[in-house]
């Protein structure tokens, strides 16, 4: 009967697993182009390491620390994608498009498979299928899952880091924490990880297992500095961990990504209703359940409320903070389970899991209207950065340098047009961190401070063709100024333009009070 039970057990398993990967596959194809700007972005590194191999020049940023001194912050997930797409190159010409697809649902497979292996921990075998179902009722977790993204790829270590961390393997550590730094920019999370679960063993058993804590610092340190792009990534790790978040906090001139910025709460408990509300329904089980939890439970709720006060800051961490709730709720689930008896609490089972079942009917009922949206955004802006790509061939020499107004517009273009030269990418705070004076220059410009732009742009950044997104007020004085800019592409995403030649005297380009 066991064996009969078990088997059902794989069989409802494997079937869902199929079945739930065929729907992200086909949703995955849907629409037009990459979805998300960093997909053009990976997809680019990812074609260059096939082709030149793990060092090559990034020649095209000319107002940034990347253009001399380019670090890999994804060394592993690039190539990883080079390799995927080297296997899928024996089928002939492949699509950019085409290949971020196959690319983004390799991880996305890898994700769920790390996934079901965790929960395995937790829940009987047949019960995993109804969880993995809940993380998609989030619209947020959905949209980062889709995305070509190293952040989906570096779960595996922090999956791997925290089993080994819960489980005193501190060898286990140390592999995972000298490979992390190759793969992710996220590995000080690790080091966060170790600290939170040495300080919940130290409340629980009064013991501080230390060797966890070395682990964690030698095998980042070493991992470090056997990267490929060492030292340049040393300086890398500093913009984007030290550097951006004390000017964020600072209020400084360093403008990031949307990302970064927090989400209203309703914002918040819409985009994660399910989180929400577990979290409530724990903390009341809770109340009344007055049940010793175990050790695992503790620390996950412990990293899950991390990532859930990171999430009210910077929206990025809800994608974790999702993840983690879930796991979460897993070992609570399997605390509540060791006190009773499956078969006597049987009904009580099927009532939780029609319950989670309505749930996620209810929430894609609720979330489809937000997610055709959202197809919908990433398409208007894929073909927009098409024909803005298309224009640029057509109108502007190959080699020339071009003005953007946000570094997220080079990311579509260094991989749509590489012929040309861009100012900055992937984040301001390596053009911040190049020059600050051009930096502030380039702020003022992009807020519409000066009273003749084209004049800066000419001058300072020697160059007389630009880009501008409507995201920045800089689009509006484009569009209004008939005088120094020929339009070359006038969308309402974004305009292609030629600056005139005008001779204008250096008193009309001063910021504007």
């Amino acid at each position: 009967m066991k064996r009969r039970l078990f088997f059902l057990s794989w069989v409802v398993f494997v079937s869902f697993f199929i079945l739930l990967n065929f729907f992200i596959f086909k949703f995955d194809f849907l629409g037009f182009g990459i979805r998300g700007v960093d997909g053009y972005y990976h997809i680019n590194i990812s074609r260059l390491v096939l082709a030149k191999g793990i060092h090559y020049n990034f020649k095209w940023i000319k107002f940034s620390t990347l253009g001399k001194v380019f670090a890999d912050r994804s060394f592993l997930f690039h190539l990883l994608s080079a390799f995927i797409l080297q296997a899928f190159s024996n089928l002939g010409h492949t699509s950019l498009v085409f290949e971020a697809r196959i690319v983004t649902f390799f991880y996305q497979l890898i994700f769920l498979l790390s996934l079901a292996f965790v929960l395995r921990r937790f829940v009987p075998l047949f019960l995993i299928p109804v969880f993995l179902l809940l993380p998609f009722t989030s619209t947020y977790f959905l949209y980062y899952f889709s995305y070509l993204r190293p952040a989906t790829f570096a779960y595996l270590f922090l999956f791997a880091g925290l089993f080994f961390l819960i489980n005193k393997k501190y060898l286990g550590v140390f592999v995972t924490a000298l490979v992390y730094p190759f793969a992710h920019m996220s590995f000080p999370l690790l080091l966060i990880f170790a600290l939170l679960v040495e300080t919940v063993r130290y409340i629980e058993k009064k013991e501080f297992f230390v060797r966890n804590i070395y682990a964690v610092v030698l095998g980042s340190s070493l991992g470090c500095f056997f990267h490929p792009d060492f030292p340049a990534n040393i300086l890398s790790f500093y913009l984007n961990v030290i550097l951006m978040p004390l000017e964020m906090l600072k209020g400084g001139i360093v403008t990031n990504g949307r990302e970064l910025n927090s989400l209203a709460s309703r914002y918040i408990v819409f985009y994660s209703l399910f989180m929400i509300i577990s979290l409530v329904l724990v903390l009341v089980h809770s109340f009344f359940w007055n049940r010793k939890k175990s050790f695992s439970a503790k620390v996950l709720l412990i990293i899950f409320m991390f990532f859930f006060l990171l999430s009210l800051i910077s929206q990025r961490f809800l994608y974790q903070a999702n993840v983690f709730c879930l796991i979460f709720l897993s070992a609570y689930f399997r605390d509540y389970l060791q006190f009773f008896n499956l078969r006597e609490k049987s009904l009580r089972v099927r009532v939780i899991l029609a319950a989670i079942f309505l749930f996620f009917l209810l929430s894609f009922r609720m979330n489809y209207h937000s997610v055709k949206s959202w197809l919908l955004f990433h398409q208007s802006y894929s073909r927009h950065f098409e024909r803005v790509a298309g224009w640029l061939k057509r109108k502007v020499p190959p080699g020339t340098l071009l003005f953007h107004t946000g570094f997220s517009d080079a990311e579509f273009l260094i991989t749509l047009a590489p012929q040309y030269y861009y100012l900055n990418i992937s984040d301001n705070v390596y053009m911040y961190y190049w020059n600050k004076d051009i930096y502030t220059i380039y702020s003022q410009l992009q807020l519409a401070k000066f009273n003749n732009p084209a004049y800066v742009i000419k001058n300072v950044f020697a160059t007389n063709y630009g880009y501008a997104s409507k995201d920045f007020p800089f689009y509006y004085q484009v569009k209004r100024d008939k005088k120094h800019f020929d339009k070359l592409v006038d969308e309402p995403l974004g305009i292609l333009f030629k600056i005139k030649d005008i001779q204008e005297p250096l008193k009309q380009s001063n910021s504007q009070n």
